[in-house]
């Protein structure tokens, strides 16, 4: 049984080719943002915030993605996929830890429909990003 991922042609009235580049360039400026805060409001561990920040890892990967984007190379694509999805199945384990606690407790932290729309965005952005991947190995043969 094989996963299928649905194919789409274009997104919002954009191609594949000009969203992706929109959804890298957001991820790379939130991504900024956040590193930044992270510095801001942490300075005694500007360090340790540089170098273990998942954070960090995102903004390379999405940086590797929107170049491979405007290079039209689907390699470098490939990788800001794979982190993303695994991003993905941590936001819907929380989102479902969440819901398990808010049953057993009753009582809700306030985060669990921030988590449902990151996880409906997040979604959203692989499937967009994904299928411009697909466009560019089609056009793009395999050399030997």
């Amino acid at each position: 049984m094989a996963f299928r991922v649905p194919k789409i042609n274009s997104c919002c009235c954009c191609s594949l080719e000009t969203c992706s580049k929109t959804i890298g360039c957001l991820h790379v400026l939130f991504l900024l943002i956040g590193i930044v805060l992270d510095v801001v409001f942490l300075p005694r561990y500007v360090q340790r915030v540089l170098y273990e920040s998942p954070v960090l890892d995102m903004f390379i990967f999405t940086a590797i993605m929107l170049y491979g984007s405007f290079k039209q190379n689907h390699h470098l694509i490939f990788p800001w996929i794979l982190l993303q999805t695994a991003f993905l199945i941590f936001i819907a384990f929380s989102c479902f830890s969440h819901a398990a606690y808010l049953g057993i407790m009753d009582y809700s932290s306030g985060e669990m429909p921030f988590e449902f729309i990151m996880m409906v965005l997040q979604s959203w952005s692989i499937l967009v990003v994904y299928n411009f991947y697909r466009q560019l190995k089609e056009q793009q043969p395999e050399s030997a």
